[in-house]
């Protein structure tokens, strides 16, 4: 820029140069995305489960009708439900107080420092981390597995090695984009 075009900048600050040397304008377009990206992967399901409490919607059908507080009403009179409910209150409350107790355990004992205290760390660690990476690899790998049995056992693909097929990986897709519809929408598109 030459002394001149800074210069009407400065003056003019509609020129562009304003906007993005501005922390607020620029701080607000650049977590405007992450906003709306959160507002639409957990807003909308929220507002749409809410809506579908208010209602009888029902599995398999597309009709719907607002009902109120009914479905609640049905439920909080039902004493098989009010147990159950009692009983995740206690197992919530009661697992939460042993997982307090023996994590302050666990961490005065790590805040120590002794011999193998890498090795006992990563033991802690290992149970949170093997068992995904374990399940994405038996899940598309073995023929016994559930994902590659049903595939290839009367499915559209003859072959054990799904992720290599093209075919199944658009079988795949168009399966997760039916299921995710059906869900949301409550209807079925083909």
């Amino acid at each position: 820029m030459t002394a001149v075009q800074e210069t009407l900048v400065e003056e003019n600050p509609t020129m562009g140069g304003y906007w993005l040397d501005n922390r607020k304008v620029l701080s607000a377009a650049m977590i405007a995305p992450a906003i709306l990206y959160i507002v639409a992967m957990i807003g909308f399901p929220l507002v749409l489960a809410v809506f579908y409490s208010l209602s009888d919607a029902t599995t398999g059908s597309a009709e719907l009708h607002f009902i109120g507080l009914k479905n609640f009403q049905a439920v909080l009179g039902d004493p098989i439900f009010r147990k159950a409910l009692m009983n995740t209150f206690i197992f919530t409350l009661s697992s939460q107080i042993i997982v307090l107790i023996l994590s302050n355990i666990l961490a005065m004992v790590l805040s120590a420092d002794f011999r193998g205290k890498w090795l006992v760390r990563f033991l802690i660690l290992l149970p949170w981390t093997v068992p995904i990476s374990l399940l994405f690899g038996l899940i598309f790998t073995f023929t016994d597995m559930t994902v590659v049995y049903v595939l290839t056992r009367g499915g559209p693909v003859h072959s054990t090695q799904v992720l290599n097929e093209p075919a199944t990986l658009d079988h795949l897709r168009e399966l997760l984009f039916h299921t995710l519809f059906y869900k949301y929408f409550n209807f079925r598109l083909s």
